[in-house]
């Protein structure tokens, strides 16, 4: 529940318009008396409240919408995913 409880905490972060707080080196965490130091993957963005889609309008060349046409590529889902990976969100 960890994992959740930071996702979470991380998500209302975002949606407040605050920094996320850096990382810490494990190394540099002391642990209480009877406790456990562990890593926790946490990925906020499932917890994010605005998730409606919005339309945009853009353009690219011809050929290239053709040609991701003839490989069935969705426009829509190489644009989110690019737009995660050049914001490090992915």
């Amino acid at each position: 529940m960890a994992s959740e409880a930071l996702e979470l905490f991380l998500a209302d972060l975002l949606e407040q318009g605050k920094s996320l707080p850096q990382p810490r080196n494990i190394r540099d965490v002391e642990p209480s008396d009877n406790s456990i130091v562990s890593y926790i993957s946490a990925d906020p963005n499932k917890y994010r409240k605005n998730t409606k889609a919005v339309r945009k309008t853009l353009s690219i060349p011809a050929w290239l919408a053709d040609e991701a046409k003839v490989h069935n590529l969705s426009l829509s889902k190489i644009l989110q995913d690019g737009l995660k990976d050049a914001l490090g969100l992915s």
